[in-house]
């Protein structure tokens, strides 16, 4: 997975440290800047640096589908019980 998530390093924060607050502040996702390496560094002297960072880490992928189907399981869970709730209202009304 190639991402654009990216940004300013902050005074005092290592590449990896600022990829990790970047990568949540952009996608909302937690890592650790264990979880970052370097890819290469790309240097203009005096002028700029910018350092590519990776992560081979499933984590994140895993992470977010979980996410994703617990979120279907308790939509399912909220349309099974509504008609039920609504079911036995009137059943009770009766």
């Amino acid at each position: 997975m190639i991402n654009g998530v990216g940004g300013e390093i902050e005074y005092g924060e290592t590449p990896e440290q600022a990829m990790s607050r970047e990568f949540y502040e952009e996608t909302g996702v937690h890592t650790s800047p264990e979880q970052w390496a370097c890819y290469c560094v790309i240097n203009r002297p005096d002028k700029y640096t910018v350092n590519f960072l990776v992560s081979i880490d499933n984590n994140v992928l895993i992470q977010e589908t979980l996410k994703r189907k617990l979120w279907e399981y308790m939509k399912l869970i909220i349309y099974l019980t509504i008609p039920l709730i609504i079911y036995a209202g009137l059943y009770q009304c009766q």
